[in-house]
């Protein structure tokens, strides 16, 4: 430190905001930034007031401890074609963000195909789905969760992460179809088994399921700065006002059934 100020990697933390609502529920978890050499991950914090709210009404959200987040007491869901809005004033500041809700899709196909590639073979999880609004411009968040019976990722590997996630649009696309695949590894990959990629790779019996949500610009737009910075270090961009990070999404989710991985 130099008279008195930290270093670039020692910055004072920030509040962050990761409010959703879905036709699943609601949830807001509010935390502080970390250092980006601390592994430890931050904990949801009490003493904050959410709201909210949409043409009809609104409420106040409740802090849950065993998750860490602030929830419906009524079980309120999302509807799609509404714009929700969220407030939370926390420790003398006050934060807003607006979103609207765009509707489902639904998945048509999702499982796993081998492609050619040079002298290998590359695992793909492939998935396709139709949209009910074909010739507008649109945006879909797409996550793959595993479940595993691998001893050593069982005991090495943070498994609350997603095995895969990304975000897309539908620009060149024929209208209404959605359809993306996702590289998952080669099969040299797979046969030499080595430790640094097994956080990346498939086991025989693994469970994959995959969450499917169309949200709205800013949100994709918050996704993509996201997997930027992961690359260089950067904050992404916050579609939340009153200087915190974070985002507040209103998206329709579909999921898929199980799916299980046989080389």
């Amino acid at each position: 430190e130099h008279f008195g100020m930290k270093k670039a990697d020692e910055k004072a933390p920030l509040v962050m905001i990761e409010g959703r609502i879905t036709n699943e529920g609601v949830s807001v978890l509010v935390t502080r930034t970390r250092n980006m050499n601390d592994s430890v991950h931050g904990k949801g914090l009490s003493g904050a007031s959410v709201y909210i709210e949409t043409d009809g009404g609104g409420e106040l959200l409740v802090f849950d401890s065993s998750t860490g987040c602030y929830l419906s007491p009524s079980g309120m869901t999302g509807q799609a074609g509404k714009t929700y809005r969220m407030a939370v004033d926390f420790e003398g500041a006050h934060y807003e963000a607006s979103s609207a809700m765009p509707p489902a899709v639904a998945i048509t196909s999702a499982g796993f195909k081998w492609q050619p590639l040079l002298n290998d073979r590359m695992l793909f999880f492939s998935i396709e789905a139709t949209d009910p609004q074909p010739y507008q411009q649109n945006y879909y968040w797409c996550r793959i969760d595993r479940q595993t019976t691998n001893l050593w990722l069982l005991e090495h590997a943070d498994l609350s992460e997603p095995y895969r996630w990304t975000v897309f649009d539908n620009r060149g696309a024929v209208p209404g179809k959605i359809v993306h695949d996702f590289m998952c590894m080669t099969e040299e990959a797979a046969e030499k088994d080595e430790e640094d990629n097994r956080r990346s790779l498939l086991y025989d019996g693994d469970v994959l399921t995959l969450t499917l949500m169309t949200i709205d610009r800013s949100t994709y737009d918050y996704y993509q700065s996201l997997k930027a910075g992961q690359r260089g270090g950067a904050n992404p961009k916050s579609n939340i006002t009153g200087g915190c990070l974070g985002y507040f999404t209103a998206g329709s989710v579909t999921r898929t059934d199980a799916i299980v991985y046989h080389p």
